[in-house]
This record gives C-alpha cells, sequence and structure tokens, in this order.
C-alpha cells in the first residue's frame, strides 16, 4: 500500500513540474512540456532576428517590437525537434484578418520552400482547429527529405488572444516527436484571471 501511494505521489509531482503558466495579457496559458524536451537558450534572439528580415524583404511585413517569447524548448538529444512560444501585438491579423495572415504565410512559406529545398517534395496546408475554446489557424508544413531519410514538419498554430498573436511553432524531424509536441499543445489551457 505504502509503495502505491509513492508512486501515486511520484506521477503527481511529475506532472505537476512539467507544467507551467505563462501570462497573455489578462489570459492564462497551462502549457504542460513533452517528456524529453529542456529549455534552449542559444542561437534563439539570432534565428528571431533572422526570420524579421526574411519577413521584411519578402513579404514586407515589419514585425512588431513587442515580442513577448514565452518559451523556447528543444529535445535533450540535440535533434532538431523544438518548440517556441510567443505573442505580440495584434495588428498584422487586424489589417489581414486571422485567415487572411495565415493565408499570407502559407504562401511565404510555399515560396521560402521552392528556395530552400528545391529538390524536395513540400506541400503546406492550413486547418483550423480549436484548443480549449481559443481558434487556432494552423499552418504546417511537412517536407520530404528523400536522401537524408526523414520528414521535416514546422506547425504554426495561430490564434488572436486577448487582442495579441499567439503563435506556437512546433519543428520536428520524426513522428513520434511532432505527436508527443502536437499531444501537448492540444491538451493547453487558457483561462481568464
Amino acid at each position: 500500500m505504502k509503495k502505491k501511494i509513492l508512486i501515486l505521489i511520484l506521477l503527481i509531482s511529475n506532472y505537476l513540474i512539467g507544467q507551467k503558466t505563462y501570462k497573455i495579457n489578462t489570459i492564462t496559458w497551462t502549457y504542460t512540456t513533452p517528456i524529453n524536451y529542456i529549455p534552449k537558450i542559444d542561437n534563439f534572439e539570432k534565428e528571431r532576428k533572422r526570420g524579421e528580415e526574411y519577413l521584411k524583404q519578402e513579404a514586407n511585413i515589419t514585425s512588431s517590437t513587442d515580442d513577448v517569447i514565452l518559451l523556447a524548448l528543444e529535445k535533450k538529444d540535440s535533434s532538431a525537434n523544438a518548440i517556441f512560444v510567443s505573442y505580440k501585438n495584434n495588428l498584422t491579423i487586424k489589417e489581414h484578418t486571422l485567415n487572411g495572415y495565415t493565408q499570407l504565410m502559407k504562401d511565404l512559406l510555399i515560396e521560402n520552400c521552392k528556395k530552400e529545398y528545391p529538390n524536395n517534395k513540400s506541400t503546406v496546408i492550413i486547418d483550423e482547429m480549436v484548443i480549449d475554446n481559443i481558434k487556432f489557424n494552423v499552418i504546417r508544413q511537412t517536407t520530404l527529405f528523400e536522401e537524408e531519410g526523414f520528414v521535416g514538419t514546422k506547425s504554426f498554430y495561430i490564434a488572436e488572444i486577448d487582442e495579441k498573436e499567439f503563435m506556437i511553432l512546433l519543428i520536428n524531424i520524426d513522428e513520434e516527436d511532432r505527436k508527443n509536441a502536437e499531444n501537448s499543445v492540444l491538451k493547453s489551457t487558457f483561462r481568464a484571471k
């Protein structure tokens, strides 16, 4: 009996340790990190600036200056599996609507695939998804790297939450990690405080 209680306590504490809350204005987002992911610190700012420059050059979109990075995770094994979460002002969504903005991003990803991966087959699709009563547009880019023997996936979950553009980016190079990362996002909760 004592053994069962100890195991139950360990399971509950393990769940609670991995679960974190983040503020998006007046909304609290609760998220549980997938197993084997750790905080990513290196090169994040450099990658963000590179993305901003690309958007400005390719689509004449000026990035916001109020980006808040909530989370940057990478897989412990240093593979190219990562999770990035941020929010910023919603000016682009106001200008283009959420659907218009995600279509614009889809078009940019298609063009980027043609330039970056001309010899690989890529698809980019948009889905709508509801996570804890919040509507998300999900842009999923899948690229088959035949010579290297893997499929790479980038999934952008975009929503307007409390007058902010909220984005979760999942980058995965294997199906099991993609499913684990996606399940962690789908189990998220959003609460007004």
